[in-house]
Parts: C-alpha cells; sequence; structure tokens
C-alpha cells in the first residue's frame, strides 16, 4: 500500500474519541471544539509526504482568517453608510470567504488521506465518494448562509419572510452534511487508534 518514503508517523499518538462526546462539546463550545477536533485529527493520522502538510499547524489558519474577517465587517458597523461602510464590510466577507474555501481544500485533502488510512486498515468507509458530498454540501450551505444570507440583513436590506425559511434550511444543511462528513473521518480515526500496527504494515511504516 505504501512505505515509509511516502507516508509519515503521525505526530501525536492516536485517541479513540465518542462521536456523541465530540458533537456535544462542538455544540456548547460554539464550534471551538470542533476546531480542536480537526486539529486533532490531523496531529493524530498518518500524514503522506509532499500531500499533506508536515504538521497540523496549517490547519488552524482557515479558523485565523475568519477571525480576521470580522475586523473590517464590525469596522463597517462604526459608518452609518457610504462608500467606506460597503468597501470595509464587502472586503471582510470577502476574507471570511477565503476562510470557507481554505477550510474546504484542507478538509477535501484530509479526505482523499483517510480515505488511504481506511484501505489500509481494511475499513469499508465510503469516505472517499460520499464523505466529499457531504463535506462539500456542507461548507458550500455554511458559506451561502453565512456570506449570503447574513450579507442581507446585516446592511439591512428588507428581505421577503420566505427568505428566513431559506436562511435555516442552508443552516440545517451545512450543520448535516459536515455532521455526516466528521462522522465519517471519526470512524477512521478511531478504527485507526484501535488498529495502529497493522495499518503502519500496510503503510509500510514498520519496515
Amino acid at each position: 500500500m505504501g512505505n515509509s518514503s511516502t507516508w509519515r508517523y503521525p505526530r501525536a499518538n492516536p485517541k479513540e474519541r465518542s462521536g456523541a462526546l465530540v458533537a456535544g462539546l462542538s455544540l456548547v463550545t460554539f464550534g471551538i471544539y470542533l476546531a480542536y477536533w480537526v486539529y486533532r485529527l490531523h496531529a493524530e493520522t498518518p500524514s503522506r509526504v509532499g500531500k499533506d502538510p508536515a504538521t497540523p499547524l496549517p490547519v488552524i489558519l482557515p479558523f485565523a482568517v475568519a477571525g480576521v474577517s470580522l475586523v473590517p465587517i464590525v469596522a463597517s458597523g462604526v459608518f452609518g453608510s457610504g462608500d467606506v461602510q460597503l468597501w470595509l464590510f464587502w472586503g471582510g466577507m470577502a476574507i471570511n470567504f477565503a476562510a470557507h474555501v481554505l477550510y474546504l481544500m484542507l478538509s477535501w485533502k484530509l479526505s482523499d488521506r483517510l480515505a488511504e488510512v481506511a484501505a489500509a486498515d481494511r475499513l469499508r468507509v465510503p469516505i472517499l465518494s460520499s464523505g466529499k458530498q457531504n463535506l462539500v454540501l456542507g461548507m458550500t450551505s455554511i458559506a451561502l448562509e453565512n456570506i449570503g444570507m447574513k450579507s442581507l440583513s446585516l446592511l439591512s436590506i428588507e428581505t421577503p419572510s420566505w427568505f428566513e425559511q431559506v436562511d435555516m434550511v442552508l443552516l440545517i444543511l451545512g450543520i448535516s452534511g459536515l455532521w455526516n462528513w466528521g462522522r465519517q473521518c471519526l470512524v477512521v480515526a478511531n478504527s485507526f487508534a484501535a488498529n495502529e500496527e497493522r495499518v503502519y504494515s500496510a503503510l509500510g511504516l514498520d519496515e
């Protein structure tokens, strides 16, 4: 399946986690724990040389970019109207959109990586196909809800009443898509944690 020249050992010891615990902590921390879990997922699974980051630190980049995007968005609220307000607001939204794209790119690559780990573990998880579909569905819906729908309300643009239903549908689709993707990732990660030596052998890391 592989060898030590194409795979690296994980930088942290793999740990089995409860899906309910990950979901619960993510909800009560408003997504902060979810970001931490994805960071740990990168650190605790084998990575591909030349394809995956040598360290999990780049994983926090999308979250940092999203945080930076709040600065011009909040600053735009200082101005009652005018071009400056619009430039700041849409500039912040553009940065926020970039954060979504970065997260999607890293997570797409992570899906490929975990699919190979799953194959080495002889684990039947359709993460390569349906996992990516759920990921794209989730990120696209969240991006539309955060950037598209929120833009209308923050700019005080009047919208039909049914826009609220659309906003709710996008939010539900986003959360369900990312949850299904994360659930598949968790299955692979937990199975790897329980069968480290077998996976290392299949990847050629025991040579």
